[in-house]
């Protein structure tokens, strides 16, 4: 296998590594998130913030804390995932470098 086949044949494992991390924590966050929200509110969280049945103040609050939350827990899962392939490759992914 020549480098160029070995480059695209990491990037592209790379992607699924990223994809499917990034898809975990979503995941994990985004109950997390909802069963904090019915923890402080005594609600469901919105559905559709956008809706006109959501409040401002219901709207706006459950927009950042997803927005905030999910920014986090990306960078998170990213740095995780290529500290994992860092270990097992010995090499740090070059898509982030």
């Amino acid at each position: 296998m020549n480098l160029l086949d070995r480059a695209v044949n990491e990037e592209r494992a790379w992607s699924l590594v990223a994809m499917a991390s990034g898809a975990l924590a979503g995941l994990v966050v985004r109950q997390a998130l909802e069963r904090s929200w019915r923890l402080v509110q005594n609600e469901e969280p919105p559905e559709n913030p956008a809706s006109r049945r959501v409040g401002w103040g219901s709207a706006l609050a459950w927009t950042v804390a997803t927005s905030v939350a999910m920014g986090v827990a990306q960078v998170v899962a990213q740095r995780g995932a290529a500290a994992g392939w860092q270990k097992a490759l010995g090499t740090y992914p070059r898509a982030l470098d």
